[in-house]
C-alpha cells in the first residue's frame, strides 16, 4: 500500500492584514443596506423603541418658557467732562485684545453669583413655591431653612440663566427659561437691571475708593513736599550759600579760576622771559667778558653815561701823557678822577646787574602767589562741587516731590468731578415679553431628533447583530476577510425528493442557471491547468456539499460530457439515497475486491451521468482512500469518463478530504450563507493550504436573492425562463416564492 506524504501545515496566508481588500464607498453602503434588510425586524423592534421613548418624553416633560432681555454694554463711558479722564473708564479705546477681555469679565459678571443673589431678593424667589417646587422637606414635613432656600433660589436661577453675545456687536442677550411665561420676563429684566445697577455701584466703589485714597497720597505728597524744600535750606545754611545759589557760587568760582589761570600764564611767561636774561648774563661774565658791555647792562642811563665819561678821562689822559712827561703836576688828580670814574661805573654795572636778578626773584614770587592762589581756587572747586552733587539730589528730590504733589492734586480734583458725573456703560435695549409658546420640549425638533435617533437606533442594532453573528452572511465576505473571490452563488431552492436534482427537474431556475456559471467559471480555470477530476468539500456539515455534488456533475452531464460522480463519503454516505438506488455495490466494494467495476457503476435518468456509490461503509475510511488501490481504481475511471466528481467529508471533522483533496485536479469548498462559520471557513482553508493544496473556488450556497441583491442578474434571468415557459399569473408568482425561499439545500 502506498503511504500518503502529508506536508506540514504552512503559515497561514487567509488573511492578510495588509492584502485584505478595501470596500468603495458604494459597496459599504450597499452592504450596511443588505444587512438592514436582512435585520429588518431587529430594526423596526430598536426604532419603535426609541420612537415610544420620544413620544413619552414629549407627553410627560415639563413646558417650559424662555424669554430674553437685551442689554448694550459700552467698552467705555461717555467722555462728558473735556480734558478729564474718568476714572472708572474700564478699557482703553479701540484696543481689540482689552476690549475681548473685559466683555469675557463682563458675561462673568452676569452670571455672577452676586447678581444672582440680587434679583432672588428682589423678586422673593427664595418664598416663591412655584419657583422652588417646595419649601417643607418630603420626608418630615418640616419647613426648610431659610438659609437653605435662599441658597436653592440662587442655584435655580443661575441655572436658567442664558447669556449670549451678539455677533461682530455691544449687544448681550440675557434669557431666563422657567415653568412661567410671565416669571421668566420678569427674571429676564430682573437680571438687566441689578447687573446695570451692580456694576454701577462697583465704578461707584472703585472711584470712592480712588478718592479717598488720593486724598491720602495728596497729604502725604505735601509733607514731602515741605521736608524736601526745608533740607535744601538748612543745606545752604550750612555751607553758607544764602547769598548766592549753587550756580551762582558756581559761575564765579570758574570766572575767578579762569582769570587767575591766565594771570599764571602771564607771570610764567615774564618769569621765563626774565630766568633767559638772566641766565645769559652770567654766560656772559664767566666767558670773561666785561658785563658793561653786556647789551642790557650797557643799554642802562647811567652806565652809559658812566661809560662815556670814563671814555673821555681815558682820551683826555692819553692826549696828556703824550704832550707831557710823566709826573707832570695835575697827572695825579687825572688818575684819581680816572679811578672814581671807573668805581662808580663798577657799583652801577652791580646795580644794574642785582635789578635783573632782583625781577627775577620777584617774578618768581609772583607766579608762585597766583599758581598757590590758582590752587586754592580749585580746591574751593572741587569742594564746591560735591557740594553741587548733594544739593542736585536735594533739588530732583524737591521737584520730584513737587510734581507728584501736583499730579495728584490734578487727578484728585479730576475724580471729584467724575463722581458727579452719573454715566451708566449699560443699556437696556429691548425688555422681555412673556412667550407664547414653550421653548422646551421643542415638538418639530423633538420629532426630528425621534425619528433620526429611531434609523440610528435600529441600523445601530442591526449592525451590532450582524458584528455578533459569526456566519458568513455576504458573498463579499470571501473578499473582505479571506481575499479569495467566489467560484459563484447558489440561491435557496425547496427541499423535497422531486427538487433535489434540480439541474435536471429545473432547468430553467435560478438555482440551475448558477450551477451552468459555475461550471464555466471551472471550464475557464481548465484553460490555465488541465482538470479532470473535481472533489467538492465543505468546512462543517450541513452547508448542502452533497446536493450541490449532485447538480454541479448532472449540469457537466447535460453539457454533453461523460461524467462519473463518485460518493467518497464513506462515513454518511448519501448520494445513493437521492438516486434511490438502495443497498448496492460501490467504491468500498471495489477496493475491498467483492465485485467487478460494471457492477458497482450505475447509469442515471441523465444522460451522460453515471454514480459509483460508496457501498457499505468501511471501518478504515481514511486508510482506503489513501491506498494504492484507490489511486488505481481512480485512473481507471478516468480512462471512461470525462470528469469524475467526488463528493467527500467535511475537511474538519476527518482527514479524508485533505487526503483526496491530493489526488484531485480542483477542489471546490462549499460555503453556506448564514450558516457557516468564518472560523471553520479560515480553518478549512488553513488546512487545505497547509497541504500545498489551494482551493480552486468557493461556492455560496444559499443566497437569499431578493435580501441581498446578489446575483441580480441569475434572478432576473430565472424569472425570464419562468415566464417564457407559460409560468404566469398567480402560479407563476408561487413558482417564484418557492424558488426563493424554500427550505435549506
Amino acid at each position: 500500500m502506498r503511504t500518503l506524504h502529508v506536508p506540514p501545515p504552512i503559515q497561514d496566508s487567509v488573511v492578510s492584514k495588509g492584502d485584505s481588500l478595501e470596500l468603495s464607498p458604494r459597496e459599504i453602503i450597499g452592504r450596511i443596506l443588505a444587512i438592514v434588510v436582512q435585520r429588518r425586524w431587529a430594526v423596526l423592534l430598536s426604532a419603535s423603541a426609541v420612537i415610544v421613548a420620544g413620544v413619552l418624553f414629549l407627553r410627560f416633560s415639563e413646558r417650559q418658557y424662555s424669554a430674553s432681555t437685551k442689554i448694550l454694554i459700552h467698552p467705555a463711558a461717555p467722555q462728558i467732562l473735556d480734558q478729564v479722564e474718568d476714572l472708572r473708564q474700564e478699557v482703553p479705546r479701540m484696543n481689540p485684545i482689552l476690549i475681548d477681555k473685559y466683555y469675557h469679565t463682563q458675561e462673568d459678571i452676569i452670571t455672577a453669583r452676586e447678581v444672582a443673589e440680587l434679583v432672588v431678593v428682589r423678586f422673593g424667589l427664595d418664598r416663591d413655591e412655584n419657583f422652588l417646587g417646595t419649601l417643607t422637606d418630603k420626608d418630615t414635613g418640616d419647613p426648610i431653612p431659610a438659609a437653605i432656600l435662599h441658597e436653592r433660589a440662587i442655584k435655580r436661577l443661575r441655572r436658567a440663566t442664558a447669556l449670549e453675545p451678539l455677533p461682530e456687536s455691544e449687544i448681550f442677550v440675557i434669557t431666563v427659561t422657567d415653568n412661567d411665561p410671565h416669571l421668566a420676563a420678569q427674571l429676564a429684566d430682573g437680571i438687566a437691571l441689578e447687573y446695570q445697577n451692580y456694576s454701577q455701584s462697583l465704578r461707584l466703589e472703585l472711584t470712592t475708593s480712588a478718592t479717598e485714597w488720593l486724598h491720602e497720597q495728596v497729604d502725604i505728597q505735601r509733607i514731602a513736599l515741605s521736608e524736601s524744600e526745608e533740607a535744601i535750606q538748612a543745606f545752604r545754611q550750612e555751607h553758607s550759600l544764602e547769598s548766592m545759589s549753587i550756580d551762582e557760587w558756581t559761575n564765579s568760582m570758574a570766572e575767578s579760576a579762569a582769570e587767575l589761570t591766565d594771570r599764571v600764564a602771564t607771570a610764567e611767561m615774564t618769569r621765563t622771559r626774565k630766568q633767559a636774561v638772566v641766565t645769559r648774563l652770567d654766560d656772559w661774565i664767566e666767558e670773561g667778558k666785561e658785563p658793561a658791555q653786556h647789551p642790557l647792562v650797557a643799554s642802562d642811563a647811567v652806565v652809559q653815561r658812566l661809560a662815556e665819561d670814563l671814555r673821555t678821562l681815558e682820551r683826555q689822559q692819553v692826549r696828556a701823557s703824550e704832550r707831557r712827561l710823566d709826573g707832570f703836576p695835575g697827572q695825579r688828580a687825572d688818575q684819581d678822577e680816572l679811578s672814581l670814574v671807573r668805581d662808580r661805573l663798577d657799583r652801577e654795572v652791580e646795580r644794574v646787574l642785582e635789578g635783573l636778578r632782583s625781577d627775577l626773584r620777584l617774578a618768581q614770587v609772583e607766579e608762585e602767589l597766583l599758581q598757590a592762589q590758582l590752587d586754592r581756587e580749585r580746591v574751593q572747586a572741587l569742594e564746591l562741587g560735591g557740594l553741587e552733587v548733594e544739593y542736585n539730589r536735594l533739588r530732583r528730590f524737591a521737584d520730584t516731590n513737587a510734581r507728584l504733589y501736583e499730579q495728584i492734586l490734578r487727578r484728585s480734583k479730576e475724580i471729584e468731578l467724575s463722581q458727579h458725573v452719573d454715566a451708566s456703560t449699560v443699556n437696556i435695549i429691548e425688555r422681555a415679553r412673556p412667550p407664547e409658546r414653550p421653548s422646551h420640549p421643542r415638538v418639530f425638533l423633538s420629532l426630528l431628533v425621534t425619528l433620526f435617533g429611531a434609523g440610528l437606533m435600529g441600523i445601530l442594532a442591526a449592525l451590532i447583530m450582524d458584528s455578533l453573528d459569526a456566519s458568513l452572511r455576504d458573498p463579499s465576505d470571501l473578499e473582505t476577510l479571506f481575499h479569495i473571490r467566489p467560484m459563484g452563488i447558489v440561491p435557496i431552492v425547496p427541499m423535497d425528493s422531486e427538487r433535489e436534482v434540480f439541474a435536471r427537474n429545473a432547468p430553467t431556475s435560478a438555482a440551475a442557471e448558477c450551477l451552468r456559471s459555475i461550471r464555466t467559471n471551472l471550464l475557464f480555470a481548465a484553460k490555465q491547468r488541465k482538470i479532470r477530476r473535481v472533489l467538492v468539500t465543505s468546512g462543517s456539515p450541513k452547508e448542502g456539499k452533497t446536493t450541490l455534488c449532485v447538480n454541479f456533475g448532472a449540469t457537466m452531464a447535460l453539457a454533453g460530457n461523460r461524467v462519473l460522480l463518485i460518493d467518497t463519503d464513506m462515513r454518511r454516505p448519501r448520494m445513493h439515497r437521492i438516486f434511490k438506488l438502495g443497498a448496492v455495490n460501490g467504491v468500498a466494494n471495489l477496493l475491498a475486491g467483492e465485485c467487478e467495476l460494471e457492477e458497482a457503476l450505475h447509469a442515471t435518468d441523465i444522460p451522460g451521468l453515471d454514480i459509483l456509490p460508496c457501498g457499505p461503509p468501511p471501518p478504515d475510511p481514511a486508510e482506503q482512500l489513501g491506498s494504492n488501490a484507490f489511486d488505481a481504481l481512480l485512473d481507471r475511471l478516468q480512462e471512461r469518463y470525462d470528469y469524475l466528481v467526488l463528493d467527500s467529508p467535511p475537511t474538519l471533522a476527518v482527514t479524508d478530504s485533505r487526503i483526496l483533496a491530493q489526488k484531485t485536479d480542483a477542489t471546490l469548498l462549499v460555503a453556506r450563507i448564514g450558516y457557516t462559520d468564518r472560523r471553520p471557513l479560515r480553518d478549512t482553508l488553513r488546512a487545505l493550504r497547509g497541504i500545498n493544496v489551494e482551493p480552486t473556488g468557493v461556492i455560496l450556497n444559499q443566497v437569499d436573492l431578493l435580501q441581498r441583491g446578489y446575483g441580480y442578474y441569475a434572478y432576473n434571468y430565472y424569472h425570464y425562463y419562468s415566464d417564457s415557459e407559460g409560468e404566469t399569473g398567480e402560479r407563476g408568482r408561487r413558482r417564484r416564492r418557492a424558488s426563493n425561499g424554500g427550505a435549506d439545500i
